[in-house]
């Protein structure tokens, strides 16, 4: 037998069952074996054990921890090389060959793959360094978490490096371990006093010792979910934190006992005093509710690791709490929602934020973080949806924030989340809680701070992008594509509103004082300095001397100074007559009917909302070729895209739109058929991907 394969189950047949089905569909041409050991579940594994019936599956009848187990497992093992792999993951394509090559063909003790989370992300975990008294200082007092990028204080996970060459390490993950038998079986395996985390570092350490190498083989690709057998529970997920440092003492006991050992106690002595400190000062900004959650998940978390530090808090108490804080099951996540309402926005985030929050309401507990004006637009959300309605600003609101994570128990914060970007990022940081980002407006291409780029990079998990050019900005300031994903966010698309009548639209020309012959030129859109409204107010001033019988239209709120600029333009070019300023208004859908052509100004719009109603709506549309929406026209099919800043050619279109009305109806109606049914724009598809993302990164 070349390969045995050794998993340890608990609690995971879910997780376990996807395991096994990926070794036996990717492992080719090597003869192996698989030996599960089950530390005595409470769940069945008889469906399990029918689909796999080729592997042998033990079980015990106590939990005898995670190393205890392993060597269980390497005792019965025939093959000449073992694997030690978690039932939470997933082998992709050839990643064990490659893993079976490095021992074999290379010559390596022992070998990892690069580890992937759900996301995508690597896990660093991978391939890391083995404990150090500094390393443990940077983690213990927060830097390694704060600048993962520096190579000192990233040394204990080496986040400063991208894991995404092949290297030789110091240290591999035990949750893919592969490593040859005679020589795990020379150094005694695993130490069974390890009963859950650090086994797999104190095996790299014993290693290294015998003069053997360690190799990290990035082609070979693993997906880990992490903590499967330990997420039942809250609980579970805040003894992970302790367990992990009792480990860590353990080893430093074992490996250096002497003064190595006493200062890595003495440095975990003060920074449990000092993150204890710290909460107790944050406490009158986070309530006074001494049994709430962040009591128990964040202070008890730190008095327990004081407690181990100092000797109080023994082995066998930390096991009896891991066990008994699964038996129960927490599987509904909380999600703390962030919808950033605008008015000019609110025909599309409205409709698709209700109907995506009554799909995910089922799954999960839901609330809502906006300003008292927004919640305003939330009257439709369902009653069992709380909205917190928060208006107070800077340092106050960042504290409100963290207030209402600690109340409501928030597993997640996603949204759109506007001018509180920055203390939802650094909120979450501080309390360890997964971000997720809907962006659909990114800075105007090359001018994005360092600032922002940094946010972007390190502060954010995931990103819900409404175009590829959005997606691309992000990729340009270093964000992994592993954390974006592209949903289009089309407004009512297949839902327009029913053609008004002809009488309608005479008299919402009548109040506009257009007379109804006269072929209006529209543009929908907000007075800022990347829409360069001033291009389509000097195009149409040359239009107008040749055509007469046409009228320019600017929706869009008009109160600001690029406004009075452009209202100036308008009366320097003697266009008062013929351009109509209409300010905010909430039937801009009813407008686009009563528009001939729709033009459109904006350069690097990261996707362009009004572009695509108005193609919905059969309007023949003229933009410049720069942007998001680009993505789905087809130049001079179903609209016109012309090169930025180009005047001429700007109005050398709209002059053979003008002239040619068979044109304009032709180019409009293929534009309402491509958008209409386009399968990305379908507001169910949109719907659907949204929650998709959400549950992805729950």
């Amino acid at each position: 037998m070349q390969l045995s394969i050794i998993i340890i189950n608990w609690n995971s047949a879910h997780y376990l069952e996807n395991c096994l089905r990926s070794i036996f569909s990717t492992l080719k041409d090597i003869s192996f074996e698989v030996i599960v050991i089950d530390n005595a579940s409470t769940e069945s594994l008889a469906d399990v054990k029918r689909e796999f019936s080729q592997a042998r599956f033990i079980e015990n009848d106590l939990n005898v921890g995670f190393s205890k187990a392993n060597n269980q497992g390497a005792s019965m093992a025939t093959g000449e090389v073992l694997l030690f792999i978690n039932p939470d993951t997933i082998v992709k394509d050839n990643a064990l060959n490659l893993l079976y090559a490095c021992i074999v063909l290379q010559g390596y003790a022992a070998a990892g793959p690069k580890l992937l989370k759900k996301s995508g992300e690597i896990q660093w975990m991978c391939a890391r360094n083995l404990f150090s008294i500094s390393g443990e200082f940077f983690n213990l007092f927060l830097l390694e978490r704060l600048f993962p990028k520096n190579r000192l204080f990233g040394k204990n996970l080496m986040t400063y490096w991208d894991h995404l060459s092949s290297r030789e390490v110091e240290a591999i993950s035990g949750a893919c371990l592969m490593i040859r038998k005679d020589f795990f079986d020379k150094i005694r395996g695993f130490d069974e006093e390890y009963f859950y985390y650090g086994e797999d570092v104190d095996l790299c350490h014993k290693i290294l010792i015998n003069h053997q190498k360690i190799y990290y083989c990035s082609q070979a690709e693993v997906v880990h979910f992490g903590k499967g057998s330990s997420d039942a529970s809250n609980q579970a997920n805040t003894l992970y934190a302790t367990l992990l440092f009792n480990s860590t003492r353990r080893y430093f006991k074992k490996n250096f006992w002497g003064w190595k050992f006493i200062l890595f106690d003495f440095i975990a002595i003060c920074a449990a005093i000092f993150r204890i400190f710290v909460i107790l000062i944050l406490w009158p900004f986070l309530g006074r509710k001494r049994t709430s959650d962040f009591n128990k998940k964040t202070l008890k978390k730190y008095v327990f690791i004081l407690g181990i530090a100092l000797g109080i808090v023994k082995n066998a108490k930390l096991r009896d709490l891991f066990m008994s804080s699964h038996k129960q099951a927490a599987l509904r996540k909380t999600i703390l929602f962030f919808p950033g309402f605008s008015p000019h926005s609110l025909c599309v985030v409205e409709e698709m934020f209700n109907a995506m929050l009554s799909i995910l309401k089922n799954e999960h507990n839901i609330y809502v973080w906006t300003s008292s004006k927004n919640a305003l637009y939330l009257k439709h959300l369902s009653a069992d949806i709380t909205v917190i309605k928060e208006s107070s600003r800077g340092i106050l609101r960042f504290f409100r924030l963290l207030e209402a994570i600690r109340k409501y128990k928030i597993d997640l914060l996603h949204g759109q989340f506007g001018p509180d970007r920055y203390i939802i990022g650094f909120a979450a940081k501080i309390l360890g809680i997964h971000v997720s980002l809907y962006e659909h407006w990114i800075s105007v291409k090359g001018k994005m701070g360092w600032i922002k780029k940094y946010y972007y990079k390190y502060f954010i998990d995931a990103f819900n992008c409404n175009s590829n050019f959005t997606r691309n900005s992000l990729l340009s300031a270093g964000v992994p594509e592993s954390k974006t994903i592209v949903v289009y966010h089309a407004k009512y698309t297949g839902q327009l509103p029913s053609e008004i009548s002809d009488q309608q639209q005479e008299f919402l020309r009548a109040g506009l004082s257009i007379d109804p012959a006269t072929i209006v030129i529209g543009m929908v859109s907000g007075f800022r300095p990347e829409k360069h409204i001033e291009d389509i107010i000097r195009i149409f001033s040359d239009i107008k001397r040749e055509y007469p019988n046409t009228a320019l239209l600017l929706v869009g709120k008009d109160d600001n100074d690029i406004a009075e600029e452009a209202k100036k333009l308008v009366n320097l070019l003697s266009l008062n007559n013929s351009v109509i300023f209409t300010g905010y208004r909430n039937d801009v859908q009813n407008l686009y009917q009563i528009m001939d052509i729709f033009a459109f100004t904006s350069i690097d719009e990261p996707w362009g909302n009004v572009i695509h109603e108005a193609m919905a709506c059969g309007l023949p549309v003229v933009a410049y070729d720069s942007g998001g929406y680009v993505e789905i026209i087809k130049n001079e099919k179903n609209a016109f895209l012309v090169k930025p800043r180009d005047l001429r050619g700007f109005k050398a279109i709209l002059t053979k739109l003008i002239t040619n009305e068979q044109l304009r109806l032709a180019v409009g109606k293929q534009a309402a058929q491509d958008v209409v049914n386009h399968p990305l724009l379908q507001f169910s598809h949109i719907v659907d991907a949204c929650c998709n993302f959400v549950r992805k990164n729950i």
